[in-house]
């Protein structure tokens, strides 16, 4: 599994630790087995036309947005035009992929001047105060 790993994200510099790590974790997983009759839900889709709104949706990989900063965003998703969604994917067998390693990264969006986490984080403090 090592070697698989190490071969794998040679691109990202896996160190050996990291390799040893994501194999302890999926150790710790239950054993996988194949679902019994009943047990999975099975969702059936309308025929597309069913889904049509209209509206026009694009996902845009690293384009560079220049500001205050020069940001690149993995991925950004545009719906009729808008940006609407922007997307900071983290690697699952670094040890530094945290979610606030990635909001770190877009610590202001737009006119929001938040993401979502430090909203998030600005409300839960609001609730303790309140609660409290």
């Amino acid at each position: 599994m090592s070697v698989f790993l190490a071969a794998q994200y040679a691109g990202d510099n896996i160190t050996a630790g990291e390799t040893e790590s994501v194999i302890q974790q999926l150790d710790s997983l239950p054993e996988q087995r194949v679902p019994l009759e009943g047990e999975v839900e099975t969702l059936v889709l309308e025929p597309a036309a069913a889904y049509d709104t209209g509206n026009i949706f694009r996902l845009v990989n690293q384009l560079v947005v220049e500001g205050t900063e020069k940001r690149i965003p993995d991925a950004i998703l545009y719906i009729n035009g808008l940006p609407l969604v922007v997307f900071e994917l983290k690697s699952a067998v670094r040890e530094n992929a945290t979610i606030p390693s990635a909001t770190e990264s877009w610590p202001k969006l737009g006119r929001a001047g938040r993401t979502a986490h430090h909203r998030r984080r600005q409300r839960d403090a609001a609730a303790d105060r309140t609660s409290g």
